[in-house]
């Protein structure tokens, strides 16, 4: 999947993608399924922490996470873009309802488009000057 992404996205930029050779080692979440944002603000904190210590030599790293809604009819992306320092550029998420045949093919294609269409976006917009709430 996460090679699909690359593709997808390379197909849309010009610069030089790949997937990383390591990965952060997090755990399967298990208290978000109440308070997804409260887990997504959590996440981005660890990922940022693993990106500052795995000394990565790329400008910068995007995770994305997908989640389908374990027997229920949604889906959920998580995306996250950090320059090499570790510092957010991009913290989103992405619900929807459904549950198709294709649900991999379709969650390649999100995450894909959540990227490019949130890079279109104003800074204020995705983050707000007065914050959330």
């Amino acid at each position: 999947m996460a090679q699909a992404i690359v593709d997808g996205a390379g197909a849309r930029t010009k610069a030089k993608l790949h997937v990383a050779s390591t990965a952060p080692d997090v755990a399967f979440p298990q208290g978000m399924r109440h308070n997804q944002l409260g887990y997504l603000w959590d996440r981005e904190d660890t990922y940022a922490q693993w990106v500052k210590t795995a000394a990565v030599n790329e400008d910068y790293v995007l995770i994305a996470e997908v989640f389908s809604g374990q027997g229920k009819n949604e889906e959920a992306i998580q995306l996250f873009l950090f320059d090499a320092r570790g510092q957010v550029a991009v913290c989103r998420l992405w619900r929807q309802e459904g549950h198709p045949q294709d649900e991999d093919s379709r969650s390649i294609r999100a995450v894909v488009n959540l990227l490019f269409d949130t890079l279109r976006m104003d800074a204020d917009v995705i983050f707000p000057p007065y914050g959330w709430g």
